[in-house]
């Protein structure tokens, strides 16, 4: 048990005899709790802010009434990243740059420091992702590699992606097939027994 664990037990035990006293109000034992849970949460958010401080500004192309855009400009306020939020409304040529280069039309979408575009939907599908992503490739000093070393892993990527969907279809198929032969085996006794009987 770690040492966290064991602190909030054993104030949890001191709250619970304390709520064995009819004077004790059990709101006053739930709103120690729910102190303690937010403090608790207050102070892994302090953590990732700290850590996010490596990671370099990045422009984030919002849209207008987008739960996950507003998600994402929420995240990186409460986790102390540095952005710079262009709603597309108001941004319109260089929407249509952003759409041309990507050649997607999803929303957010976050452009770092080194020209990596990070689209909804392709690159991440929740905000707490595209975190992730920039702790590894938007911290300050990253340097990426090449386009065409990028571009041949990324072929490669997807090869064994498919090569791994089509192993696990194959899989779905044989076991189908062997769900499916008793039953065949059933009809096909059927079938003898009723053309043995029409003889």
């Amino acid at each position: 048990m770690s040492t966290k664990t064991k602190k909030l037990t054993d104030k949890v035990k001191k709250m619970a005899k304390k709520a064995e006293n009819p004077k004790t109000d059990k709101d006053a034992l739930k709103q120690s709790l729910l102190k303690e849970v937010n403090e608790k949460k207050e102070v892994e958010r302090l953590e990732r802010v700290e850590e996010n401080k490596q990671i370099q500004e990045v422009t984030v192309f919002t849209k207008e009434n987008d739960p996950i855009s507003t998600q994402l400009i929420k995240m990186f306020k409460e986790d102390g990243v540095a952005y710079v939020e262009k709603p597309i409304e108001k941004f319109e040529e260089e929407k249509n740059n952003l759409v041309l280069m990507t050649n997607q039309n999803q929303w957010p979408t976050v452009v770092t420091h080194t020209g990596e575009y990070l689209v909804n939907n392709r690159d991440f599908k929740q905000p707490a992702q595209v975190v992730h992503i920039l702790r590894r490739i938007g911290i300050k000093g990253i340097e990426m590699p090449p386009n065409d070393i990028r571009i041949l892993e990324g072929f490669k990527n997807m090869a064994a992606g498919i090569a791994m969907q089509l192993s696990n279809t194959q899989r779905q198929i044989q076991s189908i097939q062997q769900t499916l032969t008793p039953i065949k085996q059933f009809i096909d006794k059927l079938k003898d027994e009723v053309e043995s009987e029409d003889k």
